[in-house]
């Protein structure tokens, strides 16, 4: 578990550095900021409802994130080449983001539940 969360802290930091001057140059910007998974073992339960929230929040901002990607990578005659790569790069990106995040929000979930099975509610 250790690993994961490096491994997503390595991703949200570059996503930050591309999600910043890089979307600027391509005229498209990300609203939200990457939500905070709190550890299911240790968790109360408005905590968990409260990362469900923002996590349901940072995805829905996604779409029109990805939307304007994608208009980018398919309008040749307007964006470089450069422009449509570097598009492309942030969608793939923002997918593994969400992907990454998810997962981990199930692995907690799955820790708050086994908690609150044993009456170890927090």
């Amino acid at each position: 578990m250790g690993v994961r969360r490096t491994v997503l802290a390595m991703i949200l930091g570059v996503l930050a550095l591309l999600g910043g001057p890089a979307a600027a140059d391509i005229y498209c910007n990300l609203e939200a900021e990457p939500p905070s998974i709190p550890n299911g073992a240790h968790a109360g339960e408005a905590e968990m409802q409260a990362a469900m929230d923002s996590l349901k929040s940072y995805q829905a901002a996604l779409e029109p994130y990805r939307a304007c990607l994608d208009k980018i990578v398919s309008e040749p005659s307007v964006y470089s080449r450069e422009e449509r790569a570097q598009a492309l790069d942030l969608h793939n990106l923002s997918v593994e983001v969400e992907s990454g995040l998810v997962e981990i929000w199930a692995l907690e979930v799955a820790k708050y539940k086994q908690r609150a099975d044993v009456g170890e509610d927090g």
